[in-house]
């Protein structure tokens, strides 16, 4: 199932799965509702749009976020990101331009950018 998401990665495409049953959409592909235990999902395309409803700044980061340059003087901001399909999503901003220091608010509507390794990254539309 994951590798469904990441060959749509590879592609520019966040797929999720729907039940069909009760209609609970989900982030990745999975072969068993969580909700309803129905074991027939469809995959879908998520539209990666969506507004900001909660957020941090690191500035401990990781090795893998500081080989790339963010540091204490150079923070990012981690998010949770409500998809226009109801779906929350947490998201990495400010890795594809946006200055590190802007805070991001409450209600910031935000895209989908896919980044290097095939992650996927946030900006303000």
């Amino acid at each position: 199932m994951i590798n469904e998401y990441k060959n749509g990665l590879t592609k520019n495409r966040i797929i999720g799965a729907l039940c069909p049953k009760c209609e609970t959409k989900f982030l990745l592909p999975r072969p068993i509702c969580n909700v309803c235990n129905n074991n027939n999902l469809e995959h879908i395309e998520l539209s990666g749009k969506g507004v900001v409803i909660g957020f941090t700044q690191v500035a401990v980061v990781p090795t893998k976020m500081s080989k790339i340059g963010f540091s204490a003087e150079n923070p990012y901001w981690t998010c949770i990101v409500a998809l226009e399909e109801g779906i929350n999503i947490p998201a990495v901003l400010n890795v594809t331009g946006i200055d590190s220091f802007k805070q991001p608010f409450i209600g910031m509507k935000v895209s989908a950018v896919f980044g290097r390794e095939n992650r996927i990254y946030f900006e303000p539309i």
